[in-house]
């Protein structure tokens, strides 16, 4: 990666344990993507709402796109663990990702005359 991750904590006191989850995340997540470029992970616990949810925002950028994807509270996403909330977004992250390159390499393939269609 280009940049370093940024991990940034609103409303939540900042954990190394947290963020040491996160870079071995992306770390993982590198394997597969070798093109990303940059990685900034937010963390927020906003004080207005009843539950106690977290929210992660999740942004990857590589060459020619970038990408977010958000776990916010409520509906399917409401998150009191903080650690299943960066699990989660994690795991939508790498389904943009995997798509993503699916496409890329079904046009090289195309391209190339290899194509089986």
């Amino acid at each position: 990666m280009q940049v370093p991750v940024e991990v940034t904590f609103s409303n939540i006191d900042k954990s190394d344990a947290v963020e040491e989850l996160i870079r071995s995340k992306v770390k993982k997540m590198e394997k597969s993507y070798h093109d990303i470029t940059s990685c900034h992970v937010y963390l927020d616990k906003p004080h207005k709402r009843k539950d106690q949810s977290f929210e992660v925002r999740l942004e990857v950028r590589v060459p020619g796109s970038d990408f977010a994807v958000s776990g916010n509270p409520g509906g399917r996403n409401n998150h009191a663990d903080i650690n299943i909330a960066i699990r989660d977004t994690f795991k939508a992250m790498e389904k943009q990702l995997a798509t993503r390159k699916h496409k890329f390499a079904s046009r090289r393939h195309t391209a190339l005359g290899t194509s089986e269609e």
